[in-house]
């Protein structure tokens, strides 16, 4: 018999020995169990999200919750908080020291006068908007601009002497005997329309467009009123990367397509 197979059972047996020896050390040691009385430790806490906080104008209102989400999904460790509001108002805010990471606004002017204060880095325009007026479908009183000029339509609406663009004065110098309500932004202004509470309302288009209860009439060329939007991050922001960042999102997929189909019409186009 040769010596590899003399003895064969106190082979296995040295080998079930070693298995089980191995087993025992590639167990995971038990936790320790805290003494009775004792609080059982929490769990450890998970990072908190970044809280990125972004006033924009009321007319962003519905495309820019979708761009908020986009964002948040490309970057889960950040949180958007948007603070909807006309423009002034906002501006307001940010001038009584209300803290704010990006600012969005649909008038250069309250985002320059805010860049002069110190309070905003240098504002960067990204998308237009244009002025119309707007009719409630279920009404016929107005069918076009000369029949809320000439026959006294109340209308309720964002004031266009807050744009300093050509054909403001004369605009505003026509209705304004007929004027019923002016409204702190266009969504308030929209509703007063859809209520029946003013006849017409001078809406940004993008408020109108895809409103069924609504019918758009376009102003006459030369009283045409742009709305040119800014975007800028706060020059106290706590979170300059992340707001950074964001502005550079307005500018790529999925954000430009969906302002595209809300209406927004991009910087140089037509």
């Amino acid at each position: 018999m040769n010596e590899r197979n003399r003895h064969p059972r106190t082979a296995w047996w040295v080998g079930a020995a070693a298995l089980g020896l191995c087993l025992a050390a590639c167990q995971p040691l038990p936790q320790p169990v805290p003494p009775v009385g004792q609080p059982v430790p929490p769990p450890p806490a998970t990072p908190a999200k970044v809280e990125l906080l972004v006033f924009a104008a009321a007319s962003l209102g519905d495309v820019l919750p979708k761009v908020a989400a986009a964002y948040e999904k490309q970057h889960p460790d950040v949180h958007v908080v948007l603070n909807l509001a006309g423009t002034q108002q906002l501006r307001a805010q940010v001038e009584s020291g209300v803290a704010v990471d990006v600012f969005i606004s649909a008038n250069p002017i309250h985002s320059e006068k805010l860049h002069d204060k110190g309070l905003l880095e240098a504002p960067q325009m990204f998308v237009r908007n244009r002025l119309i007026l707007a009719v409630s479908t279920r009404s016929g009183r107005v069918k076009s601009f000369t029949d809320l000029a000439a026959q006294g339509r109340g209308a309720g609406r964002e004031d266009p002497a807050r744009h300093r663009h050509a054909g403001r004065e004369d605009l505003v110098r026509k209705i304004r005997a007929n004027i019923v309500s002016y409204e702190e932004n266009v969504q308030q202004a929209a509703s007063k329309v859809q209520l029946g509470e003013a006849d017409a309302g001078f809406l940004y288009l993008t408020d109108a467009a895809f409103k069924t209860d609504l019918k758009v009439i376009e102003l006459p060329r030369p009283m045409h009123v742009e709305a040119f939007y800014t975007k800028a991050r706060s020059a106290h922001s706590g979170h300059a990367a992340e707001a950074a960042e964001f502005l550079a999102f307005l500018a790529r997929r999925p954000a430009v397509l969906y302002l595209d189909e809300a209406g927004f019409y991009p910087m140089g186009g037509p």
